[in-house]
């Protein structure tokens, strides 16, 4: 689950199963690389976590 992005790919990055549930321990990180002075946009439509398990940091 994750891996490397690097612009100018662009598009969607969603978590396994999506837009269903994740499976259980799923552990995603995703590394973006853009070129320097490019900007980044984070954009959420939904996103639900489960207290005193899932995480987002940025």
């Amino acid at each position: 689950c994750g891996g490397d992005l690097t612009a100018p790919s662009g598009g969607p990055v969603t978590s396994p199963n999506y837009p269903s549930n994740y499976g259980n321990n799923e552990d995603c990180e995703w590394a973006i690389t853009l070129p320097e002075g490019s900007i980044i946009r984070l954009k959420f439509d939904s996103f639900n976590t489960e207290d005193d398990y899932d995480s987002l940091t940025i």
